[in-house]
């Protein structure tokens, strides 16, 4: 064990017990003992609060806490590299408390003071929230997505993250989890931060009222708010490809769609790509892409060329290990799959941008080509009216996942004067509806330029947030290099 069982005695252990937490945190020392919470001496002299995990009620690991800074890490598990479930967990198993509410905070301490409140059916997560934690069904949403069938069969759970930045990050990422089931998250009174700062300044009372006060995240069909009303948001995600001069015409903003079009075989997907891949890097995120017309073959090299410089067939093992270790990190492909007779519609577009978001972590999902979905308008509704219900569901799921969207779309057929050539197709040219402009964040075409000055010339033909982007309509020019499958920036048009 980690801890000292004959180093100090009894009483003094008990004094140091009460001092922290009844005095320290609020806490019932005898209650906190029947969650098995603890104040033990460590093996190195010091203190430590030990907080029991279990499971089906038997004890599988503790999580330790030093008291002095000094003592070591901030908090470690005992024993190391155990799988980590929500602390008290077993109360969603209670059926005696079936009709109660779920409360989920980011620390245990957080959750016994729930249960302290009156509110027994408290969990928390085993290791805190980061601020845009890149997710998926990593060690800290792992917890959560495995109690989803429980989580679920809740009247509603309430989201205690904590009152800052990162707390706003967690009520969005359980809220997307739990995509479909009620969530309320709380207010904290004027200078507290969490759930036992309530408690040790106010009151179990206090805690106990601001737990019942708890408002709706999503509200059915929507509520006309006032904007104290609004739940905790993360800060606007904007996310930039971080290379010159891509910078200038395109980014990703999660929530809103970035369009990107062209004539065909001008080079959108690999320009999109191209964007995707240099974003990735600059912000060390994941995406998704379901390239329906691509081979993930061709996509993979594609990236091995972006990333090495050499086509993937090419690479030597060691160096082809590494790279396919790098890219499994940092992307998914969405498939499509034929099966059960399964639409590939709007519905199923929604589940996977949910799987994509919310399971794999992935902060950009691209569509390429928009056409590829299965379009099935209802019974007398025109292609415009129904494209821009779709383009406004993206936005909305976008949003409510908390991803950006990048969707590669073909222009209607464009007819060019004899002997000239086709000019480029912007937001207004692609098929089917104007909704492509009015409902983009960002615009982009990619069209070949022949003749005198051979390049690429990419196109910004809406910005909808200038202030925020940093950039509004304009042009560059590229070279593109065909055996590296990149560009290179020219000079701006």
């Amino acid at each position: 064990m980690v801890w000292s069982c004959s180093a100090t005695t009894a009483a003094g252990r008990r004094e140091r017990a009460m001092s922290y937490l009844e005095e320290t945190r609020g806490l019932d020392e005898l209650m906190a003992e029947r969650y098995g919470v603890e104040v033990r001496p460590l093996r190195n002299g010091g203190d430590g609060v030990t907080i029991a995990y279990r499971r089906n009620g038997e004890i599988y690991g503790h999580k330790i806490r030093p008291l002095n800074p000094g003592d070591g890490p901030r908090f470690f598990f005992h024993p190391k590299g155990a799988a980590r479930d929500l602390w008290n967990v077993d109360c969603l198993s209670d059926t005696t408390l079936s009709d109660q509410p779920v409360i989920i905070t980011e620390g245990e301490l957080d959750a016994l003071s729930c249960c302290a409140a009156g509110f027994p059916r408290a969990v928390s997560i085993p290791d805190g929230w980061t601020l845009n934690y890149r997710g998926g069904d990593g060690p800290k949403s792992k917890p959560i997505l495995d109690n989803l069938d429980r989580l679920r069969k809740s009247p509603f759970v309430i989201i205690a993250g904590d009152g800052d930045e990162t707390g706003g990050s967690f009520v969005r990422a359980v809220r997307n989890m739990l995509d479909g089931h009620p969530c309320k998250f709380i207010d904290y009174p004027e200078g507290c931060k969490d759930a036992n700062d309530i408690l040790k300044k106010h009151g179990s009372s206090e805690l106990a009222r601001v737990l019942n006060a708890a408002r709706w995240c999503d509200p059915v069909g929507g509520l006309i708010t006032g904007i104290l009303d609004l739940p905790p948001e993360p800060p606007m995600q904007i996310f930039r490809p971080g290379y010159e001069p891509f910078d200038r015409v395109i980014l990703f903003h999660a929530g809103f769609p970035t369009v990107v079009t062209g004539i065909p075989s001008h080079g959108k997907s690999t320009f999109a790509t191209c964007a995707l891949h240099h974003t990735v890097r600059t912000n060390d995120i994941r995406v998704g892409v379901g390239m329906f017309e691509t081979p993930t073959s061709i996509l993979v090299d594609h990236l091995s060329r972006l990333n090495t410089g050499q086509p993937w067939a090419y690479l030597p093992k060691l160096e082809k290990d590494a790279l396919a270790a790098s890219l499994h990190r940092d992307w998914r492909i969405l498939h499509k799959v034929d099966a059960d007779e399964r639409q590939h519609d709007m519905g199923w577009l929604r589940e996977m941008m949910h799987a994509a978001a919310v399971r794999e972590g992935c902060r950009i999902i691209m569509l390429d080509p928009w056409n590829e979905i299965e379009h099935v308008p209802e019974k007398g509704e025109s292609m415009t009216s129904y494209l821009n219900v779709a383009l406004a569901r993206i936005r909305q799921w976008a949003e409510r996942y908390d991803c950006a969207v990048c969707i590669v779309a073909h222009p209607t057929k464009m007819q060019a004067q004899a002997g000239a050539k086709p000019s480029p197709p912007l937001g207004y040219d692609i098929s089917d509806s104007a909704a492509w402009f009015n409902k983009a964040a960002i615009g982009v075409t990619v069209h070949q330029v022949d003749g005198d000055d051979p390049h690429v010339s990419v196109i910004n033909w809406k910005s909808k947030f200038q202030q925020q982007y940093g950039f509004g309509k304009g042009r560059i020019k590229l070279d593109f290099d065909p055996r590296a499958m990149t560009y290179r920036g020219r000079i701006a048009a």
